[in-house]
């Protein structure tokens, strides 16, 4: 077994909420840059590429080693396959569909009892964001982070929806930090220390900064579960980053 460990997890690959699944450790492959090579050595019977950077020429080449379920057909946003399509689409190629239906009713009801408790969600503007290496980028609907927002009652604001272009997230330069500004920011790092931008001069100006409704999620393992847009993450993160965002908004 092979897993493209594209959140730089280590160890198996996956987060820790689904790492004593493994019964023995896969070999870890590449993300970013694939090694069909490896893929091969594998000798697999089938290859999962549903939430990918949706590639054709990948596509080719993985396809021709083994049946290969990618993402879902007109879908346009690179990595914006949903996790009810993923879910769906790997419990078909698995034959566990009720499984599969078993996982997403949970999820719903994790997500229902959510919004239950914070039900002053609704309404509420969040601007949910990342910072690395190329600077700063804020998520837009279609991607999992926003959509989890969306889902518990929050709206992304129009001046961040508005500059979507077909990716999941658009860059946001130091000097337009402002486009952050909501009734909660949520902003992470990505392969860095959030030291590098926590105490920002200019991140710390925007008005929900200075009103003390910035988060800053520098737990890796939350971090990671927020992004993955998987039942086990998921879960994961409303059982540990809901908490924070409604002690944030109320701050």
């Amino acid at each position: 077994m092979g897993v493209a460990d594209w959140m730089a997890f280590g160890g198996k690959g996956v987060g820790p909420w689904v790492a004593d699944e493994f019964t023995t450790d896969p070999k870890i492959l590449g993300t970013m840059d694939l090694s069909v090579e490896d893929v091969i050595a594998l000798e697999p019977d089938l290859i999962l590429w549903t939430r990918s950077d949706n590639t054709q020429a990948t596509y080719d080449k993985l396809s021709a080693i083994a049946p290969t379920v990618g993402p879902p057909p007109g879908l346009s946003t690179a990595y914006g396959t949903t996790v009810e399509q993923q879910t769906e689409l790997v419990a078909k190629a698995l034959g566990k569909e009720a499984e599969g239906k078993a996982l997403l009713d949970g999820l719903d009801a994790k997500f229902d009892a959510a919004i239950a408790t914070n039900s002053n969600f609704a309404g509420k503007t969040v601007a949910i964001g990342a910072y690395s290496s190329d600077g700063y980028a804020a998520y837009v609907p279609g991607d999992a982070r926003a959509d989890f927002m969306t889902r518990l009652g929050f709206t992304i604001p129009a001046a961040i929806t508005e500059k979507a272009t077909g990716n999941f997230y658009v860059p946001v330069a130091n000097e337009n930090l402002n486009l952050f500004d909501a009734d909660l920011t949520v902003l992470f790092p990505i392969f860095l220390d959030s030291s590098a931008f926590a105490n920002d001069p200019l991140l710390r100006a925007i008005p929900s900064a200075q009103h003390g409704h910035l988060l800053i999620l520098d737990d890796v393992s939350l971090v990671n579960a927020f992004s993955s847009g998987s039942v086990p993450g998921l879960t994961y993160a409303i059982d540990n980053a809901v908490p924070k965002f409604a002690s944030t908004l109320g701050a």
